[in-house]
């Protein structure tokens, strides 16, 4: 009896897993996101021969910059409409502060405001098992959060990229997205005044 328990213990178990293992989750509807893109600077050096007190050595006169690098950060929403329960179709808009990472003399790239920016009909595509999500060209490696049903509530995405504006191939970029859920039965708390 106890080797005909465990059978099917065991039974159970392994379809309660292969069920697991073939369960598809889908994205759909409106999701807020952050995304946060960060690229290498590069810069060179020009030296010279210097004389010390303590003989001659080399020196660096100036710092050269060749990539001021990167920093951006945005928010905004995207709407993911599936064509079936990987892949689909995006669109979304985002306001995003973008400058350089470093300043070099007065080669610099200021930090700036950039509202508005908006695509549409943008495929994706996701393979949970090889951990990937496929956005803009983009490979990203992919991890889901929160999961109601097949409906994935928070994705977390981020790739190696390359700066389509200035060719720097040394950026990273990352993404987290989260479904917006309307919760019903909710009373607003309506600021009043200073406190």
């Amino acid at each position: 009896m106890k080797v005909a328990s465990a059978a099917l213990t065991l039974a159970v178990w392994l379809l309660s897993h292969a069920a697991a293992a073939a369960q598809t989750y889908t994205l759909s509807g409106k999701y807020a996101f952050m995304e946060f893109t960060q690229c290498a600077a590069d810069f060179s050096t020009s030296s010279a021969t210097v004389t010390t007190p303590s003989g001659t050595t080399s020196a660096v006169t100036s710092v050269n910059p060749i990539q001021t690098g990167i920093l951006s950060i945005g928010v905004g929403y995207i709407t993911f409409t599936p064509s079936g329960p990987t892949s689909g179709t995006a669109a979304g808009s985002s306001n995003v502060i973008v400058g350089g990472s470093l300043q070099i003399n007065s080669n610099t790239f200021n930090m700036q405001s950039e509202p508005g920016q908006s695509f549409s009909d943008a495929p994706y595509s996701f393979d949970v098992s090889a951990g990937t999500f496929t956005f803009g060209g983009t490979t990203y490696t992919l991890a889901f959060g929160g999961i109601a049903g097949n409906l994935v509530q928070t994705a977390y995405l981020v790739a190696k990229t390359t700066n389509q504006g200035t060719g720097n191939s040394n950026c990273v970029d990352a993404i987290t997205a989260t479904r917006q859920v309307l919760q019903t039965g909710i009373v607003p708390i309506t600021p009043t005044g200073p406190r």
